[in-house]
């Protein structure tokens, strides 16, 4: 789950506008996320985001090296180019803080519903960018090819490798379907199965099957509770909680997130929470 919103920097008027100019390029960079996804979908590409910062000199030095480069920009065509400010104290910092992308420059290869197919972190010259790129998607088809061959198989250890995998990148759907055939196979103990229901709850959740992960971890907190195990109740209160954001919920996510912090007053994830509950009675927008 995500959490941290970044401090704006103070930010020199004239520094802005210039990085503004040379930030427009010739390779039609959106700025809206929503716009992207849209596009993204419509014409069935992926999307290549650039988090920058305006005190960050190597995202400056690839917009002018790189991405005002012919060679990019032939290459660029084929994906949605998206680029935020990650000190924007809006949908830049909220992309940053999703993917806990917090090395600057970094170039993300998402889909249109925000599963990651790879990133790149720093500088490269242009040809040596764009085989990295290349080779980011690449481990991601052989990934997908993992899924073809082992979405029904019998063997845990390849069920948790691939689910853990596509959960971490943001692919609710195929990782809560790993994760379901994970304890299909009844090879897990009561405790290691109870986590996978966890999972699971939060798989279904990035899915947007918000019915479905609720009705998970409520299963999973009736054997929690018996087992004794406080960490994994502390986990799944947040995730109801991130599930009541999700859904544009304020009043019940702010309730929810009250209600662990005075539950869990020992629980080393109550920064998060408390963070995400100031925001939330500072800008009661936030997860509208």
């Amino acid at each position: 789950m995500s959490g941290r919103r970044p401090i704006l920097r103070p930010l020199c008027f004239a520094a802005l506008l210039a990085f503004a100019a040379s930030a427009q390029g010739s390779t039609g960079w959106i700025s809206r996320i929503d716009k992207a996804k849209a596009e993204a979908e419509a014409t069935n590409r992926l999307i290549l985001v650039d988090l920058y910062a305006d005190w960050c000199h190597w995202c400056k030095r690839l917009e002018t090296d790189v991405f005002s480069s012919e060679e990019f920009e032939r290459y660029s065509d084929k994906f949605v180019l998206l680029r935020v400010d990650t000190e924007d104290g809006a949908e830049g910092s909220d992309l940053q803080r999703h993917f806990s992308a917090y090395s600057l420059p970094t170039i993300l290869i998402m889909d249109h519903r925000k599963v990651e197919f790879g990133r790149v972190e720093g500088y490269a010259p242009t040809s040596q960018f764009i085989r990295e790129i290349e080779t980011e998607i690449a481990a991601f088809r052989a990934l997908e090819a993992g899924y073809e061959r082992f979405a029904d198989s019998d063997d845990p250890s390849a069920l948790a490798v691939l689910a853990d995998e596509f959960h971490q990148r943001g692919d609710g759907k195929k990782a809560s379907e790993l994760y379901r055939r994970l304890l299909e196979t009844e090879a897990l103990d009561e405790d290691k199965a109870n986590w996978t229901r966890l999972q699971l709850a939060d798989a279904l959740r990035l899915d947007e099957q918000f019915d479905l992960a609720l009705k998970e971890i409520s299963a999973a907190r009736e054997v929690g509770s018996t087992s004794g195990s406080q960490d994994l109740i502390e986990r799944l209160d947040l995730i109801q909680a991130q599930i009541s954001l999700d859904r544009g919920d304020c009043p019940a996510a702010t309730s929810e997130l009250r209600r662990f912090l005075l539950t869990h007053p020992a629980s080393q994830l109550r920064p998060w929470a408390q963070q995400i509950l100031n925001e939330l009675e500072t800008d009661p927008s936030t997860c509208a």
